[in-house]
């Protein structure tokens, strides 16, 4: 989502406020497998790199395991286990890795190529003569400015009379743009297989009695909900997900046969409800080895998955796409490869840098770059920070918020929690990180630099002592030409630090997050009879299943 005072890497409150609704639609629908606190056990969580991903499975966590009704910025974050997968190489984000799904996505520049484009070429022709803008080149483009309208709806922006008469239109040809670009069969295993493999390798130990996590969640975007509905064959046809769509696949039992079953359940968004789909040509309630026959055509393993892969070629590939996608309509921000830069510091002494000045750099650039810490004083507080630090190395954001913490004075363990630090992962590194001060110190003093802090930009190139806009043009010059949005135009407003970016990931700088569940079923109390009739529920479903 955008910000509104066009600052970068932010998550709005509305963000925030609907991924811990998301939480609290886990415990409803998932209470009986899971503890009153969390425990590692009981769930795995994944997120794709984005750190809006990330931050969507944080808060939506501490929806699902504390008992306020409502969200509020003061809330602690509970300290959950989430697995991140580099994006270069994490299967649930081939579009950037796999040169064959990537030249499908360039293939959308070329007008009439496909008749598929044919279904919604009236509506893209209202757009051009309405707004000016040549969509019928770039389907690709129907699918982005309908996610600028649900964005704008999110913050609560009013529409133009003119926003207000597209909408509906807009919104239709999505749909159509979606389906074609990640609905097509020749390319959901690419998309969705190994997610689909990954199902049946988890189901298949359960029914074999393992001790493992029964509610999995896959925290991504919504990409990724709608090609793992194409590859679970749901219908109907949901068109694109909603921001914090969810989409379970639930395995159970049979109460009478002990059979297995799978059912599909959708909700478009955490307050809309669920509601029951079918697979196709099987129904709503699915025997599990038939289910797998009838999906088996789109499962696919990592490994073969790998063998298509030549990363760099398809990340060039995608980026291209983007380009031109962006000379039409610029609906699309691309973002340069991360750069390294490392900060010294005693953050208990360098207060003013440590909460006002690297806060607001983050806060621009933090999504483009990678920073190393070389924390100084004494090692009692330097080494639980670098420790703490560690466990965030792949959000930057969530790395100055804690540094930011820290220095206002605040007790570590309120700073820890706020994060979404683990505290045992914390204390076992303390335990065993004597090495990180010593590391610190020595680095620091190759720099014959008596100053801190200091930014280090690379072999014998430092910044320190000068005003903050001068430590981000510093900064600024290692991208070279191809400088990120906050170099350009860095962000002046002064609201509260708040975290969304898409890290790394090249997509429409206006999406925001969407979740996807890969999970057993448990729905204590026969609660799908309070929401029969509404939400398309399968009224034989409680009398002929359970949960496993």
């Amino acid at each position: 989502m955008k910000s509104d005072c066009n600052c970068f890497g932010k998550q709005q409150k509305s963000g925030k406020a609907r991924s811990y609704a998301l939480g609290q639609y886990l415990r409803h629908r998932y209470n009986a497998l899971l503890s009153s606190s969390y425990e590692p056990l009981e769930i795995f969580v994944r997120s794709t790199e984005s750190d809006r991903t990330q931050m969507t499975a944080r808060i939506a966590l501490t929806g699902a395991y504390s008992s306020e009704v409502l969200w509020s910025e003061d809330m602690e974050l509970v300290p959950v286990e989430v697995d991140v997968v580099p994006a270069k190489v994490d299967p649930n984000l081939s579009f950037m890795n796999c040169p064959k799904l990537t030249s499908y996505f360039l293939g959308f520049q070329a007008e009439n190529k496909n008749e598929e484009k044919q279904n919604y070429a009236e509506v893209l022709n209202v757009l051009f003569e309405e707004m000016g803008l040549n969509l019928p080149k770039c389907p690709l483009l129907m699918y982005a400015m309908a996610d600028c309208f649900a964005s704008q709806e999110s913050v609560g922006m009013p529409f133009t009379a003119l926003q207000q008469k597209l909408g509906p239109a807009v919104r239709r040809g999505a749909k159509q743009a979606i389906n074609y670009m990640f609905g097509n069969p020749e390319y959901i295993p690419l998309q969705a297989g190994v997610l689909l493999n990954e199902f049946f390798d988890v189901a298949d130990q359960i029914i074999s009695g393992a001790n493992i996590p029964r509610v999995r969640v896959l925290s991504g975007h919504d990409f990724n909900v709608y090609s793992f509905l194409a590859a679970t064959r749901a219908v109907p046809k949901q068109g694109v997900p909603g921001y914090c769509a969810v989409y379970s696949l639930e395995l159970r039992r049979c109460r009478s046969s002990g059979e297995y079953v799978v059912v599909p359940v959708y909700a478009n968004s955490p307050h809309e409800g669920e509601a029951y789909l079918e697979i196709e040509d099987c129904g709503t309630i699915c025997e599990y080895e038939r289910f797998r026959r009838l999906t088996s055509e789109y499962v696919m393993t990592e490994d073969q998955l790998r063998e298509k892969w030549t990363t760099n070629q398809s990340l060039s590939m995608f980026l291209q796409l983007l380009l031109l996608s962006t000379s039409t309509a610029g609906f699309f921000t691309i973002t340069n490869a991360a750069k390294p830069i490392t900060v010294y510091g005693d953050v208990l002494k360098d207060v003013e840098f440590f909460t006002k000045t690297f806060p607001w750099i983050i806060d621009n650039i933090g999504g483009d770059l990678i920073v190393d810490y070389a924390l100084l004083g004494s090692g009692r507080y330097s080494i639980p920070q670098m420790c703490a630090l560690k466990q965030l190395r792949r959000n930057t954001y969530l790395q100055a918020e804690y540094l930011k913490c820290e220095a206002e004075g605040n007790k570590n363990v309120s700073c820890v929690s706020e994060t979404g630090i683990n505290p045992r992962m914390l204390k076992k590194c303390v335990a065993g990180g004597g090495h990180l001060a010593r590391l610190a110190a020595s680095k620091y003093s190759k720099l014959n630099i008596n100053f801190s802090p200091i930014i280090g930009l690379g072999p014998k190139s430092t910044v320190f002592g000068v005003e903050d806009k001068f430590v981000l043009e510093k900064i600024c010059t290692i991208f070279g030409g191809k400088l990120p949005l906050g170099c350009v135009k860095a962000c002046t407003c002064d609201e509260g630090f708040e975290q969304n970016s898409e890290e790394n990931l090249p997509e429409s700088s206006t999406k925001g997050p969407e979740s996807e569940i890969e999970s057993p079923k448990e729905n204590e109390q026969n609660s799908e009879k309070e929401k029969s009739g509404s939400n398309s529920t399968n009224s034989s479903e409680n009398e002929i299943s359970e949960p496993i």
